[in-house]
Parts: structure tokens; C-alpha cells; sequence
């Protein structure tokens, strides 16, 4: 009997519409990634990212300007 209902469960699950909705990240949340990325892209190329920057580059500040105008507005406001 466990087995039977086990194998119905799977039939509901494969046939059961996906929900493919993914809700937009928050400003703070776009920010915050953007920080991450900035992180990781100074540890993985540190010779590029002092070649390109000087020393004591503020990555909140970097990340801040990379984010959609939009964004930055909400974030300021």
C-alpha cells in the first residue's frame, strides 16, 4: 500500500505545473551581491584589480556605482 501511494505521489509530482516564478531581488539584496562579486573578482584577479585600481579602493563604494541607476536612487531615497 506504501508503495502504491509512493508511486502516486510521484505521478502528482511529475505532472504537477512547475512554479518557474522567481521574485526580483531588493535593492539592499542587488547591492549586496554586487559587493560579493566585487569580492570575489579582487581575490580571484588581484593583479588586475591593482593594476586598475589604487590602493584602498572602498568595494562598497565600486559596487555601489556598478548597480542600474534605478536601483542606486532607491537605495539613496
Amino acid at each position: 500500500m506504501v508503495l502504491a501511494e509512493r508511486v502516486l505521489q510521484m505521478a502528482d509530482d511529475l505532472y504537477e505545473e512547475p512554479n518557474l516564478y522567481i521574485p526580483p531581488l531588493t535593492p539592499r539584496e542587488e547591492y549586496e551581491k554586487e559587493i560579493h562579486e566585487c569580492v570575489e573578482w579582487r581575490a580571484s584577479q588581484p593583479l588586475y584589480w591593482h593594476t586598475v585600481f589604487k590602493k584602498g579602493i572602498d568595494i562598497e563604494t565600486f559596487a555601489f556605482t556598478l548597480l542600474p541607476e534605478e536601483t542606486r536612487q532607491k537605495l539613496v531615497n
